[in-house]
């Protein structure tokens, strides 16, 4: 196995991580009904977040 340094052992386990957390949104948001329609789109802000720190994440080791 190859060394790694603690960021990208840490940023390749968000990356993994990054799936399944989608899916649990998407999944929360079709089963889950709201009153309102915007507050079942605040189901996504945690895989907004998420994908935005994957991509940063990869922009930067490719650098």
């Amino acid at each position: 196995m190859l060394p790694a340094e603690a960021w990208d052992s840490a940023g390749m386990t968000l990356t993994f991580g990054f799936i399944p957390l989608l899916i649990a949104n998407v999944l929360s948001f079709v089963f889950i009904k709201a009153k309102q329609k915007f507050v079942r789109f605040l189901f996504f802000v945690p895989s907004v977040i998420c994908f935005i720190i994957v991509v940063s994440y990869w922009t930067t080791s490719l650098v």
